[in-house]
């Protein structure tokens, strides 16, 4: 606390402080004499950055990691996005806590690390951890670490560019399979307006112009090893499968699951995102495998925001199809 001095004293007083008086008296005044406080160490000894950093313990994850991974020539990048638990994908949380990339890449992603990477639901082969970028955004909502090496395919699969990667020693039972690209036929691509045009009954939307132009993805998905099993198909109203601001205020996203191909398919989820609650989420399928070993595959899927991009997944269940999780743009 600070005092403003007197600019004029009538007087002139002198105090001779002595050590062992508590009290000095003169011309009819007292003046006590009392000790400050003592400084409460518990608080006042320890920097606020030190208990925070005592109070936030970094915990690394303990199940298995799956990863984001795509291929540019030769060599792959992976990106952890989730960790796979009994009960489904967990966050990770790199940026909340300080130091947890740092420890994460030291565990997880040292040069020689073995990544086993899977595309069209089936193993076709590895990326060996040359490189590491720890705080990486390229437009993902939260940094995260980012690791690259050569890759080694089976044949057939060298042509693949988006993949899921796991940490090797946690699928080393899993044998490696026959790569078989899909392409969408035309009977898929009519399935696949007709499903979403059940989907905007269902959820009310603004019912486009032409549902065919408002599509900007499709896929046929060999889900649980059947090539014809599944469809997917991503439509937008006034925006873009892009990161970017959406067109109009009434601008909406939706992505429709079909299966029980190949000629009738049913509609068996539906991500609907309307911009006007909650802003942009785009989505669209990324790729899809068994990470949970329970004898169905479950679909990772990449959405798209205004200003960055994020992971959401979706699984079967005893009411069918859920979004089973998100990561958290907060």
């Amino acid at each position: 606390m600070r005092f403003k001095a007197f600019s004029a004293i009538t007087g002139i007083v002198i105090i001779c402080a002595l050590s062992a008086c508590d009290n000095v008296d003169f011309d009819g005044v007292s003046l006590d004499l009392v000790p400050p406080p003592e400084p409460e160490t518990d608080t006042m000894s320890v920097p606020d950055s030190a208990v925070a950093a005592e109070a936030q313990p970094i915990v690394l994850p303990e199940g298995p990691i799956l990863y984001l991974a795509s291929r540019a020539g030769t060599r792959v990048t992976v990106r952890p996005v989730a960790e796979i638990g009994p009960g489904g994908l967990a966050p990770l949380d790199p940026e909340r806590t300080p130091g947890f990339r740092e420890a994460f890449v030291e565990r997880d992603l040292v040069p020689g690390t073995p990544l086993t990477l899977f595309a069209e639901g089936v193993r076709v082969g590895t990326v060996r951890v040359d490189e590491v970028e720890v705080d990486a955004g390229e437009g993902f909502c939260r940094a995260t670490p980012l690791a690259s090496g050569l890759a080694e395919f089976i044949p057939g699969a060298g042509d693949a560019t988006r993949f899921l990667a796991i940490s090797g020693d946690a699928v080393d039972d899993v044998a490696y399979a026959p790569y078989r690209p899909q392409s969408h036929t035309y009977e898929q691509r009519v399935a696949g307006l007709d499903l979403a045009s059940a989907a905007l009954v269902r959820t009310g939307a603004t019912w486009p112009p032409s549902v065919l132009e408002t599509r900007a993805d499709m896929q046929a998905l060999p889900l649980d090893g059947d090539p014809s099993g599944a469809i997917a198909a991503t439509f937008m109203y006034q925006d873009d499968l892009d990161i970017g601001e959406p067109g109009a205020p009434n601008a909406y996203s939706m992505m429709v699951l079909g299966t029980g191909g190949p000629e009738d398919y049913s509609l068996d989820y539906v991500w609907y995102r309307p911009v006007s609650d909650g802003g942009k989420a785009a989505a669209r399928v990324y790729e899809q495998f068994d990470w949970d070993g329970d004898g169905q595959s479950e679909i990772l899927l990449e959405v798209f925001g205004a200003d960055s991009r994020w992971v959401a997944a979706i699984d079967r269940g005893e009411n069918g199809w859920t979004t089973d999780f998100e990561s958290d743009c907060s």
